[in-house]
């Protein structure tokens, strides 16, 4: 059972894996046709940024500093594995199957999402962290 810390702390990071997951295995009758190629791989990549992309804010917005151990389980390696995972299962689809350029594509997506979280976020949210202390500080 999901504990609701969790739900609490990561609403969004939580939906987008859900959503992940419900497009994965969606049939593609309601889906645009589009005549860019490789787009889906771009779509794949920009599922994963995303996602990974929120689970750093939302980690650090919720502790306010980076944990290297809890953001490379949850923000990378988890990531990686639900996409192989994903793939795996759409083989076994009669109407998706599994592709490995995917698997790179959302990987990709991973990776890129870390020096945003390393470089662009963790400064914001360490800063506020540092406020908050500060603000305790001046108080006492």
């Amino acid at each position: 059972m999901i504990q609701m810390s969790i739900l609490r702390k990561y609403p969004f990071s939580l939906i987008c894996v859900v959503l992940i997951w419900v497009l994965c295995f969606d049939t593609a009758d309601g889906m645009p046709s589009v005549s860019i190629p490789n787009i889906d791989k771009l779509v794949h990549f920009a599922m994963y940024f995303g996602t990974c992309s929120t689970i750093w804010w939302e980690h650090l917005k919720a502790t306010g500093r980076e944990d290297f151990r809890w953001l490379a389980c949850f923000a990378v390696i988890a990531p990686i594995l639900m996409s192989g995972a994903i793939e795996i299962l759409q083989s076994q689809t009669t109407y998706r199957s599994g592709d490995w350029a995917d698997l790179l594509a959302n990987s990709l997506g991973v990776f890129a999402a870390i020096p945003l979280g390393h470089f662009l976020l963790k400064p914001v949210f360490e800063s506020r962290s540092d406020e908050h202390i500060g603000d305790g500080q001046q108080s006492a």
